[in-house]
């Protein structure tokens, strides 16, 4: 490799591990069977890994770094091979490995559950024991407004084992409700070419497969101004915030409905342009033509905003405690929350765009397009809560909302 460059799509978080400082990558596609951690002083050298140092200027710029001098060629050579191997360089080797994960996704008819046996259970009747538990631990939920169908969900896509008692208690207030399709605006955690990436295959649940509602899905691809989809699926492959939703989704529906996975990619370009959200054609496009379909379609259709809130603290960039800036973010969230009910997805992108996110909403683009689908029902709150990860001093806020609607 010329000039070595880790992978863009790694998240990098230092950590302390039985008293000693590392460096741990987060890898999506888990290619060397797992998350890699690295010792912390290996900072100065991975830090030059951004692909414009060939390797006598990788040993130039550590010079000054260490105390017996300049690493040797040898040495950088040893080490190039060895983050090689764990599939860390954005190398010949790992496009190889992905064109691999790719061509596997695109034939398979189905998308396979990655989190089944991780961040729940894969064998069903533990997954509905345990299910069954969190409902029996929560207070009788309000019944619906007399003849009031739920039209959206808004509902988490943090780890099922932090906010298990969350995900219950939204999906369950459309138990035994009729839905013919569910439509599914979950969040890319990866860098996106495209404003949506739309999923036309089956998901896979330990409860069984959810059927993807190809004719509605093939009327709302067909045609759009370019930009608007991702040039292909791949994104949904191993990103979380769909596969949480469908595993409750299945459990309180059963098999009658079919799927449209709407994955959301970034607003940045949007943001630093001189258009309003609504004067992008790509996503107006979007929103009318999923405005029109839900209303001319037969049957009953529900939308989750599959999404999380503020992303706070040293993990998230912030260089300082969340503790610090919790107080701010929750504030902020209140607010999105309450626009989210007025039907205000403008203010929401104003707001966004003016402060630069400062809190990192992860669900932003979900929550906008949500919002804009939802302004012809009436929503609430159901909760709104904050987890801290104390290893790296961060949080994470997240929330639940039910949305009704009469006469339909």
């Amino acid at each position: 490799m010329e000039k070595p460059r880790l992978r863009r799509d790694l998240q990098v978080v230092p950590l302390i591990y039985e008293e000693r400082r590392v460096i741990v990558f987060l890898d999506p596609f888990k290619l060397s069977g797992g998350d890699v951690a690295l010792d912390a002083g290996l900072y100065p050298l991975l830090e030059k890994l951004n692909g414009r140092y060939d390797r006598p200027g990788l040993r130039d710029a550590l010079a000054d770094l260490r105390p017996d001098g300049a690493p040797t060629l040898e040495e950088i050579d040893a080490l190039l091979a060895r983050l090689d191997e764990l599939f860390l360089l954005d190398s010949e080797q790992f496009q190889k490995k992905m064109q691999e994960l790719r061509d596997e996704f695109h034939r398979n008819p189905d998308r396979e559950p990655v989190f089944a046996g991780k961040a729940y259970s894969a064998e069903p009747d533990a997954l509905r024991a345990w299910i069954k538990k969190l409902e029996e631990e929560l207070p009788v939920p309000a019944g619906r407004s007399p003849g009031a169908t739920v039209t959206g969900l808004l509902a988490p896509h943090i780890d099922t084992a932090v906010a298990g008692p969350v995900y219950v208690d939204v999906y369950r207030r459309i138990k035994a409700q009729r839905c013919d399709r569910v439509i599914v605006l979950g969040i890319n955690h990866r860098e996106q070419n495209g404003l949506y990436s739309v999923l036309n295959k089956g998901f896979l649940t330990p409860f069984g497969r959810i059927a993807p509602d190809r004719d509605f899905i093939e009327s709302l691809t067909d045609g759009l101004p370019p930009g608007t989809l991702a040039p292909d699926d791949f994104g949904h492959k191993v990103e979380h915030s769909i596969e949480f939703q469908t595993v409750f989704l299945r459990h309180y529906l059963g098999p009658s409905f079919a799927i449209v996975p709407v994955l959301c990619g970034g607003l940045q370009d949007i943001m630093n342009g001189d258009t309003s959200l609504l004067g992008d054609d790509r996503f107006r496009a979007m929103y009318e033509r999923l405005n029109r379909l839900i209303a001319d379609s037969d049957g009953r259709t529900l939308v989750i905003a599959a999404v999380d809130f503020s992303h706070i603290g040293f993990k998230f960039g912030h260089g300082t405690s969340a503790d610090d800036l919790l107080p701010r973010a929750r504030e902020q969230d209140r607010n999105i929350l309450s626009l989210i009910t007025q039907g205000d997805a403008e203010e929401i992108y104003r707001v966004a765009r003016d402060t630069g996110d400062p809190y990192n909403v992860c669900g932003l683009p979900a929550i906008i397009l949500f919002t804009l689908l939802m302004r012809k029902s009436t929503g609430e709150t159901l909760v709104h809560e904050t987890y801290r990860e104390e290893a790296t001093d961060s949080a994470v806020t997240y929330a639940s909302m039910m949305f009704e609607r009469k006469g339909r």
